[in-house]
């Protein structure tokens, strides 16, 4: 039977006159070049995909390689030359710092650091980048090689400025009603409780453990089984949200009157409550002049 294959075929005229021709099989080189040559359309698509770009650098002899998607994500043309001045020459000055004190840290602890700074485009606007590599090292164990990709991370950067505003906000608007704030990581128990929830009850801000069990083990013993009820209550019906007047025991021993009102915010794939944020509202006045 014949076997397909590729092969290079060699034709040579001997002093006598005959002709000689020699075959070799070249299957295995041709299938290597087509494996290469599909992993390298793959991982530039990828690198589109990903908005990312690759680069390699020779330390020992202070070249770089960078990819075409790597010229796209800094903004430059592809005539521009590949080199830690081209890089220097791009990233915001406020950033440089840090991120080559990142990269020195990497190669001396021999280590694979994120780095994130930003570039400023040529319109002028920044676009912040993620960096990652692989260090290779000699037999004398010094840095040789290091390899890596580029992300744009200007969206998780986006997110991160809103929800720093979002936190800011919402601790101005706490300070300016005098509440206490608790946002409880149901599965774990973990529970954060901001300053006033603790100097509400006449504690040092985090001067108890922050947990379920803290709040829990601070409630009225008459009003403990309703509390958790009414906790209960909402994470199986969830109508909106949860509401009810407790008393909590202070650092002096008495016992005050608080409004608790909350919301499960975040449930698993199952509808499982996994995260409830919600307040406390000191009504002992309120609560004195009813009686």
């Amino acid at each position: 039977s014949q076997r397909s294959g590729w092969r290079d075929n060699y034709i040579y005229k001997i002093p006598n006159g005959e002709i000689v021709v020699i075959y070799d099989d070249v299957t295995e080189e041709k299938k290597a070049e087509v494996t290469l040559k599909n992993t390298q359309e793959l991982l530039q698509f990828t690198h589109q995909a990903a908005n990312a770009g690759s680069w390699d650098w020779d330390i020992i002899q202070n070249s770089m390689t960078w990819s075409d998607g790597l010229l796209d994500l800094y903004g430059l043309p592809k005539s521009a030359p590949a080199s830690i001045e081209t890089w220097k020459s791009i990233v915001h000055p406020d950033d440089m710092p840090i991120a080559l004190k990142k990269i020195a840290e990497g190669l001396k602890e021999k280590t694979d650091p994120w780095v994130e700074y930003r570039i400023i485009l040529p319109d002028g606007t920044n676009r912040w980048i993620g960096s990652t590599g692989k260090t290779q090292y000699n037999n004398d164990g010094v840095p040789a090689r290091l390899s890596g990709i580029c992300l744009d991370i200007s969206k998780k950067k986006e997110i991160e400025r809103n929800l720093q505003k979002s936190e800011e906000r919402l601790q101005y608007t706490l300070e300016a009603i005098d509440d206490g704030y608790w946002d409880w990581d149901i599965p774990s128990g973990r529970t954060f409780f901001n300053p006033r929830w603790y100097t509400m009850l006449g504690y040092e801000p985090y001067e108890m453990p922050e947990s379920y069990e803290t709040f829990v083990s601070l409630i009225h013993p008459e009003d403990r089984d309703k509390v958790i009820q009414k906790i209960s209550e909402h994470f199986s019906n969830n109508p909106g949200p949860y509401e009810i007047e407790l008393r909590m025991r202070q650092k002096s021993g008495e016992y005050m009157w608080i409004l608790t009102r909350g919301k499960v915010v975040t449930f698993d794939a199952n509808n499982q409550p996994l995260r409830m944020v919600g307040t406390h509202t000191d009504i002992s006045h309120r609560t004195f002049v009813s009686s």
